[in-house]
């Protein structure tokens, strides 16, 4: 498990180098591993609650996912129009 969670870490903090490329890996692996822990000893209702949350952006996510894909059904090819079909040409 401890192998299994450093790996998560550092693919986090590379994740997040990408965003924050002035930060090193060590410092995000250090922060999502302090948030983990925290969560963690935190009573059980909080580790709970902050589950709850997850799913439930989750299942949001999946929502928006459904959404976008029924309207692109309705035009399935938005770039056959040109290189300005995604984005402002203006």
């Amino acid at each position: 498990m401890i192998i299994a969670l450093g790996s998560e870490f550092t693919a986090a903090g590379l994740l997040m180098q990408r965003w924050f490329p002035g930060v090193p890996v060590w410092v995000f692996c250090l922060l999502f591993a302090a948030l983990l822990f925290g969560i963690n000893a935190t009573s059980s209702r909080m580790f709970a609650e902050t589950e709850f949350w997850y799913s439930f952006i989750k299942v949001i996510a999946v929502i928006a996912m459904i959404g976008v894909a029924a309207g692109e059904s309705k035009d399935p090819a938005p770039a056959s129009r040109g290189p300005c079909a995604l984005r402002s040409c203006a």
